[in-house]
């Protein structure tokens, strides 16, 4: 029997307050080399490396953010990946790359040394020919790699994606979430329920242990075990956020439009609804679990850019934590590079040159 939680709604409780103050910040020519970066990783001596997948770069920050350096991470030699998708720090101290295609992860030491590469080896799904890798993520030990896989016939595809555990020399541990389904050619429908799967909606614990929406429209999160057995569910009453008939339209002219560039055929997008009802999860050092929902980054008050809903490590709620700042979570990259510390990226539309802020997380009160 796998226990399995539910929290009642708590209208009573107030969000605690806590509020970003800034330690140190780089723009104008510090940062005019930095691209699009989609990943901030710290390393156990509070290093913060960032990739940068617009310019196939690793750039490296002191704690102190007192200067900037980089190096190539994006071409076909010892160290470097193809397509860089994804950054994770490993559990022997060294830095990994994901590579989108060929699937792997290319090993390098924090000075961009070059430190071996992990294939994945013995999953059922190989056989499906092209083998990607999305997202990674380490903690307890536990290597946990969301993959895709595709099989192209004349007139359809097969295509899986899987979030899955790995050991170290790339043999599959465990598969803790899976989703399959075709597309036809001669009717190509492309549903957001299936594309949107669990992409930047998982985490793995100080233990090593899992944790991934157990679908796209609710609140309700999975915890698995390392070995991918399921251990815990738990969940809360959230009212949905409802999409306008703009919003939606929006979202289908522009993943149609998407889709189109990288297809020839002709194409339907169908959107769902609602906003996904989980955006993002972490997991504090102090074992306990953040989930940020699709309310939580819209409509927020005055001087709040977003508020987490906080568990403890078995999924009771425990209050709500609000941040109190400037800032915009759906324009502005936030990374956690700590559990008191926050690194914000904004790029300035007349600008475009990117300003990095890295805070201090202050509880008020």
């Amino acid at each position: 029997h796998v226990p399995h939680f539910h929290n009642e709604p708590d209208t009573d409780a107030s969000p605690r307050t806590l509020t970003l103050e800034e330690l140190w910040h780089l723009d104008g020519e510090a940062t005019e080399r930095i691209g699009n970066v989609v990943k901030a990783v710290t390393g156990p001596d509070g290093t913060i490396y960032l990739l940068d997948r617009g310019y196939g770069q690793v750039h490296v920050l002191p704690p102190d953010g007192a200067s900037l350096h980089s190096w190539n991470c994006r071409g076909e030699g010892p160290g470097e990946a193809s397509q860089p998708r994804d950054l994770v720090m490993l559990p022997d101290g060294n830095l990994g790359i994901v590579d989108r295609f060929p699937g792997k992860i290319v090993k390098v030491a924090p000075d961009g040394t070059p430190a071996g590469v992990i294939r994945p080896g013995d999953d059922p799904d190989d056989e499906l020919g092209f083998v990607g890798f999305y997202q990674a993520a380490c903690r307890g030990g536990n290597l946990v790699v969301l993959r895709f896989n595709t099989l192209e016939r004349p007139d359809e595809q097969d295509r899986i994606m899987a979030l899955v555990g790995y050991r170290q020399d790339g043999g599959q541990a465990a598969v803790y979430q899976r989703q399959e389904y075709r597309w036809r050619y001669d009717r190509l429908v492309i549903r957001e329920l299936q594309e949107d799967w669990v992409w930047d909606r998982w985490a793995v614990d100080r233990n090593g242990m899992v944790l991934v929406p157990a679908g796209r429209n609710g609140f309700e999160v999975n915890i698995y075990h390392p070995d991918g057995r399921l251990a815990r569910v738990f969940s809360r009453d959230v009212p949905p956020v409802v999409r306008t008939k703009q919003r939606r339209r929006e979202i289908v002219e522009q993943s149609e439009a998407r889709f189109r560039r990288q297809l020839r055929y002709d194409l339907e997008y169908v959107a769902e609804d609602c906003e996904p009802g989980i955006r993002s999860i972490r997991t504090a050092d102090d074992g306990t679990i953040w989930i940020l929902g699709a309310s939580g980054i819209l409509d927020q008050p005055a001087g709040v850019i977003m508020t987490w809903d906080v568990f403890d490590g078995n999924g009771v709620f425990l209050h709500q934590a609000a941040f109190a700042g400037t800032g915009d979570p759906r324009t502005d990259l936030f990374f956690f590079t700590g559990d008191r510390t926050l690194l914000q990226i904004v790029v300035p539309e007349e600008t475009g040159e990117a300003v990095i802020r890295h805070h201090a997380v202050r509880a008020s009160g």
